[in-house]
């Protein structure tokens, strides 16, 4: 009610030793009952009170409490997690300012702590508590609370920007930090609590780290006593011998003890010597890229380059054993793995490490990352292993450089290793692996294309040698074919990593065609092209069909997107496809659709491409391009399409691969200038109208109905068409017993003149 009787003059100034306190713990009330925090209000009102005695009191009266006030404001404008309260003390500090007029600095903080900048509670926290800081009033209550408040507050988030924001003021306040802040969080450190040790430890990391920004005058090692520093030494060994990395909270002591870790070695802590604990931060570092939590993970591949520069060096810069011990141990574990995230948090700490960790490893770095990036049986379905493992050899050679050290490494991997490099980027464009999530292996593709833009860079501007006009061209043709296929996102990385191929300094001359490909993707075009839009891409890459050495990886890639399922892709990628091949002479339609049945012929049997193929092909026979004036097909396109569809479907148990089939047969049925192929593929689907499976049963005659009521006055007018749509509509093909659907079935074959499909009859012993 303190804030309505402030507001009225009801409370007087007799009152206020009495209210201001309970005003000043009411800004900094927080408590989480159950699942959910019960301070927010009583802070938003406690606010609301101080704004409210802005207008009630003169400033006399308010004179003995005006820094205690201010201080609290301030705390709450840059430290309070809900952002409501961050404006209302914001607002309450401003009008305080504009009536009072005694706030210290209240000119300057309400100009940088405004209404609009508060908001954003990353902002909030490291840039405008930073910048009030500056002013010796607020540096230690901002620092007190920070430390008091908010370092095991029961919000994780606000426990880790608690520790980010003890980084920033360290500087500020180094002293202090290393005498009251720091022998404070070490406490903490044991407490039984797991919000205070989580915060604590992760503060403490940070407050070393900001050490290293202080002036020479105040470094650390003369800041903090050998006691202080010998606690934080042993602080992860006495973690590990309470057994604080097992259990429930296990995950979250790790992630802080692998914060601390990285920001100790940031700040240099001078612990060379002290090699039990160099070990015990080591297998701290180990057994967390094992775990299954992916912060977890992260957290100790951010640790392990810091604590390598730092700590596998002397302090002269020479490399210590530690360094060829450490990457033997890694190169083991990724060599014998049995489960994917172990797997992945291996390769993202190789892919991680300084250039001078692979001095005499490279080449068995980079083989042991080639190895891991393959697809094996027991590995089939680890594409995210797979695809850190791309990114680690990516990040590997950009790191190693294609020089070797001054002491000339004899087992540099670059060049005798950079085949294998090329070849596993190749291969891992070519990875479709698919679960319950979809095309997981377009994760792997476009860390492939990553990869070949940086390793392809490399050798441009060192030994051009390794790059050959063969390598270009299935570099260039497959990332042009995932530029045009069904996802999105992939085609926009495929995009722009096609576009820096053709656009590299210096440019690369082993490009196939580049000249030609220079004219399509201008360099105002790959400027402003949104390289995810169809309606964009799709007549560009259409227009690399004319180019020989690439017509059939961009026709791979539009087998998969003309017969796809989306309706807007399929939409726009067979407008341009079929705009395109409008336009072409009878030579080279011939040429492409030659092209087609050697894609159709090298993955037969592949439902991934079989599929989609054959309903490419219908909708490409129904867009009537390839047909000649005269109603005949490229030269004997037809008749080898029927016998590659025929032998797709021979012995095949899946419903939507005759459902894709069907609607081809009964395109090149429909084409009666190709006689032989016509009959060829009706008597294909005669053999369907009594197949098995109902579905391909009824789907066959619907399909034959309309082919025919299409085509019945161009080859079927002396075929008694009449008859055979009335057999066709009127005969329940879905439901009816075969031995009854047959004699109709041969009825319409004696009326097509195709000979009746007859049982095989199995061979006996």
């Amino acid at each position: 009610m303190s804030c309505f009787a402030g507001r009225r003059g009801l409370l007087l100034p007799s009152r206020l030793p009495e209210v201001v306190p309970i005003v000043l713990k009411a800004l900094a009330f927080d408590e989480k009952r159950a699942n959910l925090p019960v301070g927010a209000v009583i802070r938003d009102s406690a606010c609301y009170v101080c704004w409210a005695f802005a207008r009630a009191f003169d400033k006399d009266v308010l004179e003995p409490y005006i820094n205690s006030i201010a201080s609290a404001l301030v705390v709450v404008t840059v430290f309070d997690r809900e952002i409501n309260c961050r404006r209302a003390a914001s607002a309450a500090f401003q009008e305080n300012v504009g009536r009072q007029g005694a706030f210290p600095h209240g000119l300057d903080i309400i100009t940088t702590a405004d209404f609009f900048s508060v908001g954003i509670r990353h902002n909030a926290f490291l840039e405008i508590s930073v910048q009030i800081a500056q002013f010796e009033e607020y540096t230690l209550p901002l620092i007190d609370h920070l430390l008091q408040k908010k370092v095991d507050h029961w919000d994780i988030s606000i426990r880790e920007l608690a520790a980010k924001a003890l980084h920033k003021l360290t500087p500020l306040a180094p002293e202090y930090m290393a005498k009251i802040v720091i022998p404070e969080l070490l406490r903490l450190t044991s407490s039984i609590d797991l919000h205070s040790r989580h915060g604590s430890i992760t503060a403490v990391g940070e407050v070393l780290a900001g050490f290293s920004k202080c002036p020479q005058e105040k470094e650390m090692t003369k800041l903090l006593d050998d006691a202080t520093l010998t606690e934080i030494r042993d602080l992860v060994t006495q973690i590990g011998k309470r057994h604080q990395f097992q259990g429930m909270g296990g995950d979250l002591m790790r992630q802080a003890v692998l914060s601390f870790i990285k920001n100790a070695s940031i700040a240099k802590m001078p612990f060379h010597k002290h090699t039990q604990t160099l070990e015990d931060w080591q297998k701290v570092m180990i057994d967390s890229m094992k775990q299954v939590d992916p912060q977890t993970r992260t957290r100790s591949v951010e640790a392990l380059p810091a604590f390598c520069e730092h700590f596998c060096k002397d302090l002269e810069g020479k490399i210590l054993p530690r360094q060829s011990t450490l990457i033997t141990i890694l190169l083991e574990a990724l060599s014998n793995i049995q489960a994917e995230t172990t797997r992945m948090g291996f390769c993202k700490a190789v892919g991680a490490l300084p250039r001078f960790m692979f001095e005499g490893v490279s080449a068995s770095v980079i083989h042991t990352l080639a190895k891991c990036s393959e697809i094996t049986a027991e590995t089939t379905k680890w594409t995210e292993s797979r695809r850190d493992a791309l990114l680690a050899l990516s990040a590997v050679c950009a790191t190693a450089g294609t020089t070797p050290s001054a002491q000339g490494d004899e087992s540099w991997w670059y060049p005798n290793q950079s085949a294998i490099v090329f070849h596993r980027f190749i291969d891992g464009l070519n990875d479709y692996t698919r679960d319950s999530r979809g095309d997981v292996g377009a994760w792997v593709r476009e860390a492939s294309m990553s990869g070949l833009q940086s390793t392809v860079q490399l050798a441009l501007i060192s030994k051009p040698c390794v790059l050959t006009e063969e390598l270009m061209t299935t570099v260039v043709g497959m990332v042009a074919r995932n530029a045009v296929e069904r996802i999105d996102r992939t085609r926009k990385h495929a995009g722009k990593v096609f576009s820096n191929l053709l656009y590299s300094h210096p440019t690369n001359n082993k490009i196939p065609c580049l000249e030609s490909l220079l004219q399509i993707f201008t360099l105002e075009i790959c400027r402003e092209i949104n390289w995810s839009a169809e309606v964009q891409t799709f007549p560009l890459f259409t227009r690399m069909l004319a180019l020989p050495p690439y017509t059939s990886h961009i026709l791979m890639g539009l087998v998969a997107s003309v017969g796809g399922l989306t309706e807007s892709l399929v939409k726009h990628s067979s407008s341009a496809l079929f705009e395109y091949l409008s336009q072409q002479s009878r030579e080279e339609l011939a040429r492409i659709s030659q092209c087609i049945l050697n894609i159709f012929e090298e993955h037969q049997g592949q439902n991934r491409i079989t599929e989609p193929l054959m309903r490419f092909l219908d909708r490409l026979f129904c867009s009537r391009v390839l047909v000649e004036q005269d109603g005949t097909l490229p030269v004997d396109f037809a008749i080898n399409l029927v016998k590659l569809v025929s032998k797709e479907t021979a012995r095949c148990s899946s419903v939507p691969k005759y459902l894709a089939a069907i609607p081809v047969l009964c395109q090149v049925a429909a084409i009666r200038a190709e006689k032989k192929a016509s009959d060829t593929a009706l008597s294909y689907l005669a053999i369907y109208l009594c197949h098995n499976y109902p579905r391909v049963r009824g789907f066959t005659a619907e399909q034959m109905y309309e082919a025919i009521m299409v085509a019945q006055d161009d080859g079927f007018a002396d075929l008694s068409p009449e008859v055979v749509l009335g057999l066709l509509s009127e005969t329940d093909w879905t439901y009816g017993k075969i031995s009854d659907l047959q004699p109709i079935r041969n009825d319409i074959c004696d009326k097509l003149q195709i000979p009746k499909p007859k049982r095989v009859q199995k061979k006996t012993t």
